[in-house]
């Protein structure tokens, strides 16, 4: 009755449209049965329930309160007496948490300074296995927690879980095959929050926060101060290139990422301070580009060092030996120590190729490349602390890749600050070094110029029509003057006086 109350001569006269007509129909028909049921509902006060049961075929049942519940499992319940499970009981539990348990249930760093005797193994071990120390990982998870990019669902795995799981995988290098294991979590939520959650937060907030070069003149003053004692005034850093092992490239570009590994690999060029810091990382490049390449799209050595007034007019003070006087200049504008197969720029300063042997030339060689491998040593300790770096890499993107390496770039100098903030709550000196002369020999280095103001003091010329080579080999012939009072200063002393014979007499 309902469907023919619609004209057929509507119908005809104007499309319609057949779901929507359709929905009409159903409406109608709902908008009847309401108005029967209230009808009976009017005559039958009583039977209301009872035409319902009958409509929707069902009957009435009482409504009863749900009981609380919670999920215990066999084994992880206390015995009588409430002491823990033990035997097979204790196993189905370990098995059935996650393996970092243990370091899970740590207190704030706060407590054990009160009370530093209190799970003392447990902490070494935290920062033997996840490599930094549990007061730093502390502080890594406290400011996670409070940021609205690490919020997530309440039923999710605990961040501390998964933070813990990151640093274990960048330590371990395994796949998340193995993570899952471990941890007992899901490895496609372990991955997922790795790429999308850590990396990009610490890149954010943590990289440009630890991983930074000088931007005022007090704090490349600081910089060039250990060098400056050690017979090189005027350097900062040395610089290298490192390669990474990578596996996520396609196959017919596989050429581009060969280079003298012999296997596919991705490049970066790092600079670092005298400490093993690491003061600056280039992009990404292809394992096929040498060192040439490299530096060429080092923003550092290219804008930075070679253009900002900051770094090209700072002054620092040489010595030249002269008929066994000593005679003191300045020279504007900073270095890096780096190897032979890098360009002729003045701010690369390179050792001579083939000095003859017996040299001052040879020996300023010799003593210039024991300097140089401290980028050589940062980067073994970089790979040994985080054997991701060592393994091949699957990563599809090459982005993801740069990111695990700059991250771990910036734990590496995460972990240095902590190690030298805690030598200096504890007292410790730092270890003497041989090369490093005091302030007396200092004077006896320079002479009556040690005190002399830069800004008083006449700069050499480099002449306008100077190419960087000759820059660079200017340069070099005056420090390798001045390493000879350096080195005659360290002769003087009895405790160092193998060491220097080492290099050689002149």
């Amino acid at each position: 009755m309902l469907a023919n109350a619609i004209p057929p001569r509507a119908l005809q006269a104007r499309p319609v449209d057949f779901f929507k007509h359709s929905a009409l129909l159903r409406r109608r028909r709902e908008l009847l049965f309401i108005r029967l049921v209230d009808a009976f509902e009017r005559e039958h006060e009583s039977g209301t329930d009872i035409l319902r049961d009958v409509l929707y075929r069902r009957r009435t049942r009482p409504v009863v309160p749900r009981r609380p519940f919670t999920r215990t499992a066999r084994h992880r319940r206390e015995d009588e007496h409430g002491n823990a499970p033990s035997g097979n009981a204790a196993w189905f539990r370990k098995w059935n948490v996650t393996s970092y348990d243990e370091y899970y249930a740590l207190r704030e760093p706060s407590f054990y300074v009160e009370h530093p005797g209190v799970d003392e193994l447990t902490r070494n071990d935290f920062a033997r296995k996840f490599r930094l120390p549990y007061e730093t990982f502390y502080e890594l998870y406290d400011e996670m927690k409070h940021d609205n990019f690490m919020r997530e669902r309440s039923m999710a795995v605990p961040l501390k879980i998964k933070l813990l799981a990151s640093l274990r995988y960048l330590a371990l290098g395994v796949p998340w095959d193995a993570m899952e294991d471990i941890v007992n979590v899901s490895r496609r939520t372990l991955r997922t929050w790795f790429h999308d959650k850590f990396l990009p937060w610490m890149m954010e907030h943590k990289y440009h926060q630890h991983v930074k070069y000088p931007t005022t003149r007090d704090e490349l003053t600081v910089l060039m101060d250990p060098w400056t004692r050690a017979g090189f005034p005027g350097c900062i850093g040395c610089v290298d290139g490192v390669h990474i092992p990578w596996g996520g490239y396609r196959a017919g570009k596989k050429y581009m990422y060969v280079g003298k590994e012999g296997v596919p690999t991705l490049g970066f060029n790092v600079t670092i301070d005298y400490d093993g810091r690491i003061i600056f990382c280039s992009d990404r490049q292809r394992g096929s580009a040498n060192d040439k390449t490299a530096i060429k799209f080092d923003e550092f050595h290219r804008d930075v060092l070679s253009q900002q007034p900051l770094y090209t007019t700072q002054p620092f003070l040489l010595s030249s030996s002269e008929d066994s006087e000593s005679e003191a200049h300045h020279e504007f504008g900073v270095y890096t120590l780096s190897d032979g197969g890098y360009l002729g720029w003045r701010t690369t300063m390179s050792a001579f190729s083939r000095p003859l042997e017996g040299t001052w030339e040879a020996k300023w060689t010799r003593y210039q490349e024991s300097l140089r491998k401290k980028v050589e040593c940062a980067f073994g300790i970089l790979k040994k602390r985080w054997r991701c770096l060592r393994v091949e890499s699957q990563c599809r993107d090459e982005l993801d890749v740069e990111r695990v390496f700059k991250v771990c770039c910036c734990l590496h100098n995460m972990i240095h600050t902590a190690h030298v903030e805690r030598r200096a709550q504890q007292g410790v000196a730092p270890e003497p070094d041989w090369r490093f002369v005091d302030e007396e020999e200092l004077h006896r280095i320079y002479g009556d110029d040690f005190n002399d103001d830069a800004r008083t003091s006449p700069a050499v010329a480099r002449g306008p029509g100077a190419t960087p080579s000759a820059d660079m080999l200017m340069l070099r012939r005056k420090l390798v003057n001045h390493f000879k009072q350096h080195y005659n200063v360290l002769r003087s002393r009895d405790d160092v006086h193998s060491i220097v014979h080492a290099l050689g007499d002149a």
